[in-house]
């Protein structure tokens, strides 16, 4: 079972690596306050392609093989939330999905997206011990 947090402040736009421009909120834990990366899907993805459902059956598959996933949650985008956001932030928000969303914990440097990123930066990689999960 996933948890289900509640975003809060402070709120940052991922800019470059995805084409649904995710956002790193925070939500309060168990532990405190953490930075979760949560993906903006539109209705039209929704309808057409249920993305929550497939980022949650992508975990919990990554974790059955016991490969290494970030911490994944729910995470609501409610009314005091949506209060606190900017006026660019809040305009992009009306054309996503208004429901539920999926997260999972932020980790800082994890991600090595470059524009600049070429083929050769994975020779140094042993193909064989990279996975990934299309659904």
């Amino acid at each position: 079972m996933l948890p289900i947090y509640k975003a809060v402040p402070p709120v940052k736009r991922i800019d470059r690596g995805g084409s649904t421009y995710p956002w790193i909120v925070h939500v309060q834990t168990e532990i405190g306050l953490q930075p979760y990366v949560v993906k903006l899907f539109t209705k039209k993805h929704i309808q057409q392609y249920n993305p929550v459902v497939k980022e949650v059956l992508a975990n919990v598959l990554a974790s059955e093989f016991d490969l290494s996933v970030p911490q994944p949650a729910l995470i609501q985008f409610d009314d005091n939330f949506i209060r606190t956001l900017d006026p660019k932030m809040k305009e992009e928000l009306k054309g996503k999905d208004e429901r539920i969303k999926f997260g999972c914990r932020y980790i800082k440097g994890a991600t090595t997206y470059s524009p600049t990123l070429n083929r050769k930066f994975f020779k140094k990689y042993d193909i064989e011990t990279i996975f990934a999960l299309i659904i």
